[in-house]
């Protein structure tokens, strides 16, 4: 069958009905890691991201109730490297040598991973 306008049109108003429903906008963030020496690095989206390692361990995670996040032992953000995972606020007191951070939204967040404090 040859391609017409007519045939283009109710190809496009078929794709549409089964289109899947967009994705949600992932609302991570931003999540503020204060360390020992008093510097702070900000990180403003949904991401995995190397933490300082010049500043010494990290003493607190600032960011609101609905981000979670997990701090992992080395660079990588792999799961047996995963020291503690939490949301909202966390002071730790003793510094937390912590090699990467992952953000993640409230949506995507698993609470079988919260290991709550940090081992």
């Amino acid at each position: 069958m040859p391609v017409r306008p007519h045939h283009l049109a109710a190809m496009a108003a078929a794709i549409v009905q089964t289109a899947p429903p967009p994705v949600p906008r992932r609302t991570g963030g931003p999540v503020t890691v204060h360390y020992e020496s008093g510097h702070r690095q900000t990180i403003g989206m949904v991401t995995a991201r190397r933490l300082r390692c010049d500043q010494g361990g990290v003493v607190a995670v600032d960011t609101d109730a609905g981000t979670g996040y997990s701090l992992y032992a080395g660079p990588s953000c792999h799961p047996a490297l995963v020291l503690c995972s939490e949301r909202g606020r966390i002071e730790f007191d003793i510094p937390v040598r912590a090699g990467s951070i992952r953000i993640e939204d409230s949506a995507s967040h698993s609470a079988a991973r919260i290991r709550h404090g940090c081992v």
